[in-house]
This record gives structure tokens, sequence and C-alpha cells, in this order.
């Protein structure tokens, strides 16, 4: 054994590192870390000591057996102890060599004191931070201790590096720079084109900066409130028959009736005619091919959520409302087309399409499947999720293709 090695102590009935003296070793090893592994004054008090415990214990500071089950044990007469005996060690070298170098975890915390206080008098000697706005947000990551714990070797270089970058977007904002990538912002003010994601220490210190220095609740509008595009062209919705300027690319998907892909990038420079009719929202990019393929340039204007709508989807819709189109929305009749018709309800001002009590009861007629969950309510509709829910069916869009086609001949 380590201890047995260690001071030579082969008689197993006085080894130190037998289980009679594991309660002695932790309590004590615990006792010196917190003191910053002080010796004077120190004593500990084992609690529940059974009598193999009480024995060993006893024994080895050569004192008599205390009545009942507790026993209070002086830190120093138990180092004398152990250095006039046969181990000829101290407490400190023997609790090492059992388990380990003890911690002063007084003096760490100390140290982790002063490195926080280090830290934040960086923060604060940083140009930036003379920006009124600026100091507020720094002020405001003390309580959530967002710069303290970090998990990182050097966070007084990453916390520098962030700053940098954030005084750099202030002065984005200030010359209202053109739109840029976020990637491409990343890679001119780090070098590295993730060094902004969010999922990285810097991305998540500036992202907090940007959403609070700009006001804004949405990640997306607070990163265009400094000039950066999230993806300008990651991201797309699906368009059938939008109108737009003679020319465009938009204007000749129409007269060709193909379906066309709009990304947010496109959206900047998007005109819409004047509409005063109506725009359908349809859930899955299924009935947008069959519409295309059946109605072709005659298809009435779609608009694909594909699932839950994305920002890109409610920055179309906004751009439809603007040019005086009612919209109306249609999705599976299942809990997830509940929340989706819901949410474009709620969150958009979009109207439901075929999408009633009524139209469910009719729905069902057809080939359905299992509801699988319960519906949430439907304002617009009170008795839909009544009824779906005592039905317990649900059918996709895809079913209803001869009804929705009609609507949009």
């Amino acid at each position: 054994m380590v201890v047995d090695r260690v001071i030579g102590v082969n008689d197993r009935s006085s080894a130190l590192d037998r289980p009679e003296l594991d309660a002695l070793w932790t309590a004590v090893r615990a006792h010196l870390e917190r003191r910053s592994l002080r010796i004077d004054g120190a004593r500990v008090t084992l609690s529940d000591v059974t009598d193999a415990e009480m024995a060993a214990v006893c024994s080895l500071l050569g004192r008599r057996r205390p009545t009942g089950t507790q026993l209070r044990v002086d830190v120093e007469r138990l180092d004398a102890a152990l250095r006039t005996g046969p181990h000829q060690l101290g407490i400190v070298d023997v609790l090492e060599a059992i388990a380990g170098p003890l911690r002063d975890r007084r003096g760490e915390r100390a140290s982790a004191s002063g490195d926080r206080d280090a830290l934040w008098e960086l923060v604060g000697d940083h140009p930036v931070a003379r920006d009124p706005d600026v100091a507020d947000w720094i002020e405001s990551l003390r309580p959530r201790g967002r710069l303290t714990r970090l998990g990182v070797t050097a966070p007084d270089q990453m916390v520098t590096t962030a700053l940098d970058v954030v005084a750099a977007l202030v002065e984005r904002r200030r010359r209202a720079a053109p739109a840029r990538p976020l990637p491409v912002v990343a890679a001119e003010l780090t070098g590295d084109a993730h060094g902004l994601d969010d999922d990285r220490v810097i991305g998540g210190i500036v992202a907090d900066a940007v959403v609070t220095l700009s006001r804004q609740t949405s990640a997306r509008d607070a990163w265009a409130a400094v000039g950066i595009d999230l993806d300008p062209v990651n991201s797309s919705v699906l368009t059938l028959g939008l109108p737009g300027p003679p020319g465009s690319v938009f204007d000749s998907a129409r007269h060709a009736g193909e379906p066309l892909r709009l990304t947010t990038r496109m959206l900047r420079s998007l005109v819409v005619a004047d509409l005063d009719g109506v725009v359908h929202v349809c859930e899955n990019p299924a009935v947008v091919a069959v519409a295309a393929d059946e109605l072709g340039p005659s298809c009435a204007p779609l608009v694909c959520t594909d699932g839950m709508p994305k920002t890109v989807t409610a920055l179309l819709l906004a751009r439809l409302f603007a040019a005086g189109a009612t919209v109306l929305a249609h999705a599976d009749f299942d809990v997830g087309g509940v929340a989706i018709v819901g949410h474009l309800v709620r969150d958009h001002g979009v109207e439901p399409w075929r999408f009633g009590r009524d139209d469910y009861v009719s729905a069902i007629t057809r080939p359905s499947l299992t509801l699988g969950g319960h519906v949430a309510a439907t304002p617009w509709d009170a008795e839909l999720a009544v009824e779906m829910n005592r039905a317990g069916l649900a059918v996709h869009e895809e079913s209803l293709l001869d009804v929705l086609l009609a609507d949009l001949a």
C-alpha cells in the first residue's frame, strides 16, 4: 500500500491507511484545507464513531476511550503523536501520502477573488467602457457573473478581445455601416469566421452586449441594429406567384409559374406590387409543388412556412401586409399544424384559411391518422380544438389538395 511504502510500516495493525482511520483522515483533511493548512488550534469532532474506529484513533493518540460515539480530536496532539511515534511523520505528510496533496482552499478563494478584481479592473480600463450604454451593460454583467465564469485559462485575453469587438460594433452602428454577414465581420475582427458564433466564449459575450445595447428582443434584430446579418442567404422562404416589378426575378418566376425561394438578402430588395387581394399560406412544400404543376402562372400568391415559420418568413409577411395584402393560413390538422396557425394568427395578424371546426369535420372523412397529442386552444374557432381532441384524428394538407387548389386557382 502507498502509506506502507512511504513510511515503511508493514504491520497491518499499525498501518495508517486502514479503514478504521478513514473518517479521521477525511475530517482532518477537510478542516486543514479550510484553515489554510494551519494546525495550531485545530480540532475536529467525529460523530457516530464505531467501536473499531474508536479503538484505532484512541490507540494512535495514546488516550483512553471516551464514553458514547463522539470523539473530539486535537490536531496538534495528533501531529505530535505521529511525529514521535513509529511513523516519524507529521499530519500533513501522512494526509498527502494517503490521498495526495492538500489544497489551501482559503488561499484559493483569496486568489480567485484577486483574479476577479483584476479582471473587472481590466474591463473598466477598456476605452469602450467610457461609452455610457456600454458601461451600463458592463455593470449588468456583475450580478450575473457573466465574465468571471467563462471556464477558460486566460479570461483576461478573451474579455479584452470581446470588448474590442464590442467597440468595433458600436462604431459600426454609429456609422450606420452597410449590413454584412456575421462570419465576414467575425473574420475581420477576430481572424476566425466562427469567432462570434454564440457557442464560442467571445461570441457569447458579444451577443450579450449586442442584445442589451440594441434593446431588441430578437437576436436577429439585435445583430441587424449593428449592421450584421445572421444568415442573409442560408435561410429562405418558399413562394409561388408573388408579384414584383417587371423584369425582376419575382416577376419572371410568377409568369413562368415556377416556385421561388426568397432569402433574407433578396427580401431587402423585394418590391411587392400593391396587393388588395389575398395571399395564401400553407405549411407543406408539396402543396406549392402541386400548385405549380397544376395551376402554374394562374396560381394565386402562395407562401409556404415549411413547418414553424422562420424569421425570414416573418419578414416576408410584413412586406405583404405593407403592400395591402390579406394573408390567410392553412396547415396540417394536427398538433403541430394548429401551433403554426396559432402562431401566425397571434403574432403576425394572419387569418385562418379553411381551418375551422367545420373544415376539420369535413377533412376527417378522408384518410386520417391518430392525433397523437392534445391540441391547444384555437381562439379563432374555439370549437376546432374541442372537436379535434374529441375525434383524436389528424389530417395532413396533402390529403386536402383538391380543396386548397380550388381556392388558389
